[in-house]
């Protein structure tokens, strides 16, 4: 589908107000991007169709070597990505790219990127999200902390520090994490500082999108419609994965995310028993929660996996918890002592080989 080029805007900075929520003002609009979600990838996006972009600083750069290619002030772009280009952090190559610029492979900060507004670059956008800023961050259990330092979790033009009054940090400084709440607390004063206030909607669901004559048509859930030239996907994976087996709806013994699970532990004494299906990082979140508790806990791996010798795809959350350090990371890589068996606990058993289970019940 051909489209028009970009059209650029003048933008407007961040008044500090709370985002928009009425869409009445947009009925009928049309505009060049349209960005759905609300959580890092976003916001971020949004930040750039406002005008910011990220330049190489070799001056103050630590990775000289690795970038020696790229020049001083040059912007970063996705084709200039290298055939040895390679990361612990993640499996998308123009993520790894950008990534390569903040991080070592050791996870150790660097500083080779500088940002600014371009206001020749900026395009006219809105965003659309059904949750507040953050995303997926708003469901989560509010004292669940981060598997990353929170200097991960940050923005790259708003960096996260020991100053920062929206973060309630823990753990070590270097390695500091934080937790969900204080997370959703950073993002949200994000949008409030950096990003334009009418240009973002939240709390509206996009309920329809087509294609038709050179634009994106969409329908939001309160009937309001808007077009644009680029629809932009940022609304990550919120819907729980579901087995559909009998018994596992409507059952308030069963938890489909970590925030359900640590919510339906909370009350059960220790040396009680829970059984945990899968392999993903939810499941590692339900596990480490269940053993603080000092809860029994039985894991169910995939009958394709072993417990000597897990057949896991390079870039499943197993093998990311296998490469964590264990100096940064030492809950997960616990966790992953365990899963492959080179580590025992009483408060740890598996089920392997189980792919299919007919009922559900709990006393």
């Amino acid at each position: 589908m051909m489209v028009p080029p970009l059209t650029p805007i003048s933008p407007t900075k961040g008044t500090g107000s709370p985002p928009g929520n009425s869409t009445a003002t947009m009925n009928g609009k049309q505009v060049t991007a349209i960005v759905v979600g609300g959580g890092v990838t976003a916001l971020s996006t949004a930040r750039q169709l406002n005008g910011l972009e990220y330049t190489h600083t070799p001056d103050s750069c630590q990775l000289k070597e690795r970038h020696a290619a790229i020049a001083h002030g040059q912007r970063i772009y996705q084709d200039q990505l290298p055939d040895d280009l390679s990361s612990c952090r993640g499996s998308t190559p123009s993520g790894c790219w950008f990534d390569s610029f903040r991080h070592t492979t050791l996870d150790e900060a660097v500083n080779c990127l500088a940002w600014q507004e371009n206001n020749a670059r900026a395009v006219d956008w809105i965003l659309i999200s059904k949750s507040k800023a953050g995303g997926s961050w708003n469901s989560y259990d509010p004292n669940q902390k981060t598997i990353s330092p929170d200097t991960w979790m940050a923005l790259p033009d708003a960096p996260i520090d020991g100053n920062n009054q929206n973060l309630a940090r823990h753990n070590t400084p270097h390695f500091a994490k934080t937790d969900a709440a204080s997370l959703c607390r950073y993002y949200q004063d994000y949008a409030n500082t950096h990003l334009p206030q009418e240009r973002m909607f939240f709390n509206r669901t996009v309920t329809t999108a087509y294609p038709k004559e050179h634009l994106w048509h969409v329908e939001l859930d309160d009937q309001t419609q808007v077009s644009c030239q680029y629809l932009i996907l940022a609304n990550g994976r919120m819907i729980p994965k579901s087995l559909k087996i009998n018994g596992e709806n409507n059952n308030p013994n069963v938890s489909h995310t970590t925030a359900q699970a640590i919510q339906n532990t909370s009350h059960l004494k220790p040396g009680k028993s829970i059984l945990v299906i899968g392999t993903g990082l939810s499941a590692a979140d339900t596990i480490m929660d269940a053993m603080c508790k000092k809860l029994k806990v039985t894991h169910v791996l995939p009958r394709e996996h072993t417990r000597l010798e897990a057949k896991y795809r390079p870039n499943q959350p197993y093998n990311a918890l296998k490469s964590l350090s264990p100096e940064s990371y030492k809950e997960h890589h616990a966790l992953a002592e365990l899963i492959s068996g080179k580590a025992e606990s009483e408060n740890y058993q598996q089920l392997i080989n189980y792919s299919r289970f007919e009922t559900i019940h709990a006393s």
